[in-house]
């Protein structure tokens, strides 16, 4: 099996200082917000993996080739995007409800941010 590198594989490049800057900004997200974006990724990556039909399936096919993910898994690595993400904000929320109940003596309020 013949494996083709990129031409462009030896070009990279570090971004711009002010990219890398803009890269690692935080925001501050409510608790119920990041819990609704959290649901829906779910749905979402459920959606994809386990009811999308043949015909959704090739259309989310053409449109990650299309957005320039690989054709062979491009797919699968969109759908592990989100679920990966997924994980990711279900374990800010948890870590950010755990220690705010701890110091506050109350747990998963509106008015709590997930930083």
């Amino acid at each position: 099996m013949t494996t083709h590198a990129s031409p462009h594989a030896e070009e990279y490049t570090e971004p711009p200082q002010d990219m890398r800057t803009e890269m690692h900004t935080s925001i501050t997200l409510g608790i119920t917000a990041a819990q609704t974006i959290l649901h829906t990724l779910q749905l979402l990556d459920e959606f994809l993996r386990c009811h999308a039909g043949t015909t959704t399936r090739a259309e989310l096919h053409a449109f990650t080739v299309a957005q320039g993910w690989a054709p062979v898994c491009g797919t699968a690595a969109f759908c592990d995007s989100i679920g990966l993400t997924a994980e990711t904000l279900h374990h800010a929320i948890t870590t950010s409800t755990h220690t705010s109940g701890a110091t506050t003596g109350h747990s998963h309020d509106d008015d709590k941010e997930l930083a």
